[in-house]
């Protein structure tokens, strides 16, 4: 009896009840959302023209902007694999990148027919704009907590993303 209730138990702990995840998920929206309002309130007391161009994005471009910010040197086909979408929606939208002045395209001197995508200092400084604006919430979120809530939070975050 006594290993029956035990696996009973592991069970219910498995198991989440539908109202925990979708408060969860109400939670991560409004995180998000205090997120984007941080970062357009940051944008707009700025207004710089890096600040101004992170309005001109879609939300692919900026992971694009992520992607080779964090692969300097990447490929198209590299790109490809890792957004799981096909050569020519990568180069349609390195194009539009490079036409606004973020993304340089540098031919392989090994292959000709390949080419390395970096940012430019207007790209980088989109990347840098954004940390900003993040920095700015998680400044505010440790004026609200305590130095261990925010400590808490913080291993949560990590452990989350493990």
């Amino acid at each position: 009896m006594g290993v029956n209730w035990g696996r009973k138990l592991m069970k219910k702990k498995e198991q989440k009840s539908p109202e925990t995840v979708d408060a969860i998920v109400g939670i991560i929206e409004r995180v998000a959302e205090e997120l984007r309002q941080s970062l357009r309130q940051y944008k707009a007391e700025q207004a710089s023209g890096e600040a101004k161009a992170l309005l001109h994005l879609t939300l692919t471009q900026l992971h694009y902007i992520h992607a080779i910010y964090a692969r300097n040197g990447v490929t198209a086909s590299e790109l490809s694999n890792i957004f799981h979408v096909q050569k020519p929606t990568v180069t349609n939208i390195i194009n539009r990148l490079q036409n606004q002045g973020l993304v340089e395209k540098e031919q392989s001197s090994r292959d000709r027919r390949i080419f390395h995508l970096t940012l430019t200092e207007a790209g980088k400084n989109l990347v840098y704009v954004e940390r900003r604006g993040y920095r700015a919430f998680a400044e505010r979120a440790e004026k609200l907590l305590t130095a261990e809530e925010y400590n808490q939070l913080y291993k949560l975050l990590e452990k989350l993303l493990q």
